[in-house]
């Protein structure tokens, strides 16, 4: 430990869905989530999914200028402990970070 202020910090960014219905029948239900991020910059490094038994895949992008660049696409039935980002980029306010989201 130190008392010396860091350069950067850690920490985790959470994005979900409460409002997604699955209706009965379906095969297959997407979820789209987004936000405008207007806080300190973020510099992703992983990407973690997390949907219990329905979800197969997971993609998170950064929007910037309305180009999408994808920061992590992961399947959640993979043992939960994350992937390393897809790219190298830097999240600096005000951006929107979109979340999709395919249950099957």
């Amino acid at each position: 430990m130190t008392s010396k202020p860091q350069p950067f910090i850690a920490g985790m960014y959470l994005m979900m869905s409460v409002t997604t219905v699955i209706p009965p029948g379906n095969q297959v239900t997407n979820a789209d989530v987004a936000c405008t991020y207007n806080s300190y910059p973020i510099y992703p490094f992983a990407f973690r999914t997390h949907t219990h038994k329905l979800g197969q895949v997971v993609s998170g992008y950064r929007i910037r200028d309305g180009k999408w660049t994808l920061i992590g696409r992961q399947t959640p039935q993979l043992p939960q402990v994350g992937c390393l980002a897809m790219s190298q980029l830097s999240l600096l306010p005000p951006k929107v970070l979109h979340l999709f989201m395919s249950l099957h």
